[in-house]
This record gives structure tokens, C-alpha cells and sequence, in this order.
């Protein structure tokens, strides 16, 4: 079996960046909950453009606390909404 594949060279953020960009593209019951990663696009740049390319709904800032963490994750299992976060 030939399979040729190109071979593209990605700093650590950027694959990371490229897996989320995968998993949002493929599964529309994907979506990301971070703080600061919508506008600002985290710390270290990882979810750079995902919130323009796939809405601030399925980017989503999260409040800068644990119980707001908690009522999102019940919120998402509840919705049946896989989250990556």
C-alpha cells in the first residue's frame, strides 16, 4: 500500500489549534469552553480564529469561576453537547 501524504510542519500550539479545528469541522456537537479563549484567543494564541470561523456559540468565553465551569458542564451533559475543554 503507497500512501503519500505531505508533510507539514506545526509548532505545538498550532497542531493543537489544527485538532480543535478537526473536531469542530467534523462534529457539530463539538464545542469549546475556556477562559479567554473566544476574542483573545487564549493564553498561548491555541484557539486563534475558531471563534469567528465557527460562531460564539460553539467558542465560548466561560466565567472566571469554578461553579461557572460546573453549571456549563452540566449544562453541556444535558444537551448532549461534547465539549472540549
Amino acid at each position: 500500500m503507497n500512501t503519500i501524504t505531505e508533510k507539514k510542519t506545526l509548532t505545538f500550539v498550532q497542531s493543537i489549534t489544527d485538532a480543535l479545528d478537526v473536531m469542530l469541522s467534523e462534529r457539530e456537537n463539538v464545542l469549546l469552553l475556556g477562559e479567554d479563549i473566544g476574542k483573545n484567543g487564549g493564553v498561548f494564541r491555541a484557539t486563534e480564529g475558531l471563534q469567528e470561523k465557527y460562531g460564539e456559540k460553539r467558542v465560548m468565553d466561560t466565567p472566571l469561576s469554578e461553579a461557572g465551569f460546573v453549571g456549563m458542564g452540566d449544562w453541556t451533559c444535558s444537551e448532549w453537547i461534547r465539549s472540549c475543554d
